[in-house]
């Protein structure tokens, strides 16, 4: 940096290190707004203060700079490099903690709040094999039991314990469709029999034809067409 000065008056005596020190406190008055990590800012606001040609408080010399040029001692900016990759990587991880709790939040209570929405879930995601789903209804069940169990009473939880013995398919299936909320009709709960009963017959026969006894459906009864909740969606009651 270079100092250029004009005494104000003749006979100014040390002009010279009147208009240093002037070009100090300026510097001073600007470095010290700014944080060590901002040097590049504060080296173009000091270019453009210590350009102008102004007295000093105390009228004896006018002072300007040229060729302003700052930086920092190489350990500092070492430091301050490494200081701005851990604020990085603090905000990453601060990210993606954020992200993990909302998904478990989002897990808990929306996906597995109950074993109805878990099924809904998990069918919305292999809507192309239905098949899948109904042999996941129990693994589901438990799931959502156990992601509430620190969040359901007494009363809620007695919904999901295990019965003496090991529950039939049809059972676990009756089971979820008495999770749903708002509960099927019967004329819906028949449908729904009638249509996974059909899926299951070729993985399982005893159990599909346990579904329909359950239900009290005979085989062949066409509910294919059948909409969730349509008037007349299963309309009159099936022939014994």
């Amino acid at each position: 940096m270079s100092v250029l000065w004009l005494p104000s008056a003749d006979g100014v005596r040390g002009a010279g290190d009147i208009a240093v020190n002037e070009i100090i406190r300026r510097a001073c008055k600007i470095t010290e707004k700014r944080d060590p990590s901002e040097a590049a800012f504060a080296a173009s606001d000091l270019s453009v203060a210590l350009g102008l040609l102004l007295l000093d408080p105390r009228r004896q010399v006018e002072v300007r700079a040229e060729s302003v040029h700052l930086q920092l001692p190489p350990e500092d900016q070492k430091r301050l490099d490494e200081f701005a990759t851990l604020r990085k990587e603090e905000g990453l991880w601060e990210y993606q903690r954020r992200y993990q709790v909302s998904k478990r939040h989002y897990l808990r209570t929306d996906v597995l709040k109950d074993a109805g929405s878990a099924v809904v879930w998990w069918l919305a995601k292999n809507e192309d094999n239905p098949q899948e789903v109904a042999a996941s209804i129990d693994v589901l069940t438990q799931l959502a039991h156990a992601a509430n169990q620190n969040h359901m009473n007494n009363t809620d939880s007695a919904a999901f314990d295990e019965p003496a013995g090991a529950p039939t398919p049809a059972e676990r299936f009756d089971a979820f469709l008495d999770s749903l909320d708002p509960a099927p009709s019967d004329d819906v709960r028949l449908t729904l029999t009638s249509q996974v009963a059909r899926l299951v017959d070729g993985h399982d026969q005893k159990a599909a034809d346990e579904m329909r006894q359950r239900r009290r459906e005979p085989d062949g009864g066409d509910v294919a067409g059948s909409d969730w909740g349509s008037p007349g969606a299963a309309e009159g009651t099936p022939p014994e």
